[in-house]
């Protein structure tokens, strides 16, 4: 079986395979509109009680920022990916459990006015209150997080493939080999992008899975799950995020038509120029696939 080699990549090669591979389709916030909210999201729920000591926090923030180095924008750990893993992994201990955001809105986008403009005027914060779980849910997540060691019964399918590994103990087991990696007489705060690039290939490859899934989904997350700090996640990769109830264009009464909004319109391509153009190699790559799977390429 051949040995799993990580390539130094920048972060713009990261962001540009992410978007060619269709990886961004995992993320769970829709499109926004371009206009802002200066409204800070709200929280409903109190933060979940601490649970990973302070070597952890920074093991897992050192292994985060090797797979989002930073450079000009922020890196894995500075855009909050370990409070959206100790969020995750204490998220079952609330009365209303942190796996489900609320909805239809956030507070970051505004309500129309009756000509379609944006008002001053912006909806609750909905998206901070989270749903309660059936059952059903409660149970896949206890297993998600716990594992089938830390179910009654263990797993559904423990017999066939094998008992469930939970993520605190992923993430554990993720820490104590990084530790095993990590250089002697060096902080953990210290550490040069070598030496965090060398604690993630220490991992074994399934857990070092998990943790590039488990950063990923922080960096880029919804702010209320805790990562995504001040949206940077969405900033570097040009999303704009959630964008209802103002939307990309809005129904004007007096005039009795939709207006599209001129710097994220509906009905044309955006203005401007292309902000992160994919190479010829990433073009060739998304033509080839498009290609295999019976469709066209255009220009």
């Amino acid at each position: 079986m051949p040995r799993f080699h990580l390539p130094v990549v920048t972060r713009r090669d990261l962001l540009a395979w992410i978007g060619a591979t269709g990886a961004s389709s995992s993320l769970t916030v829709a499109c926004s509109s371009a206009a802002k909210s200066t409204v800070p999201p709200a929280s409903t729920s109190p933060p979940p009680a601490p649970y990973l000591t302070a070597e952890q926090r920074s093991v897992l923030g050192a292994l985060a920022d090797a797979v989002i180095p930073p450079d000009d924008a922020p890196g894995g750990s500075a855009l909050g990916v370990v409070d959206y893993i100790e969020n995750l992994l204490t998220a079952l201990e609330l009365p209303t459990p942190l796996i489900f955001s609320g909805g239809p809105y956030s507070n970051r986008q505004p309500l129309p006015n009756a000509d379609g403009t944006p008002s001053s005027s912006f909806p609750p914060d909905d998206l901070s209150t989270f749903l309660p779980l059936d059952r059903f849910a409660t149970r896949a997540w206890q297993l998600r997080i716990l594992g089938s060691a830390g179910v009654p019964g263990g797993g559904p399918n423990d017999a066939v493939t094998g008992p469930v590994v939970g993520l605190r103990d992923a993430v554990k087991k993720a820490v104590q080999q990084a530790l095993s990696a990590a250089p002697a007489n060096v902080s953990l705060d210290a550490l040069s992008s070598g030496q965090q690039t060398a604690m993630l290939m220490a991992l074994d490859a399934t857990t070092r899975a998990t943790i590039i899934q488990l950063v990923l989904e922080g960096a880029f997350t919804a702010p209320e799950y805790g990562g995504n700090k001040n949206r940077a996640g969405w900033t570097m990769t040009y999303f704009e995020g959630d964008s209802v109830p103002y939307g990309y264009s809005t129904y004007d009464t007096t005039t009795g038509k939709y207006v599209d909004h001129a710097d994220a319109p509906c009905a044309t391509a955006n203005p401007g120029p292309d902000p992160m153009p994919m190479d010829s190699g990433t073009s060739l790559l998304v033509g080839s696939a498009c290609l295999t799977l019976g469709g066209k390429v255009f220009g």
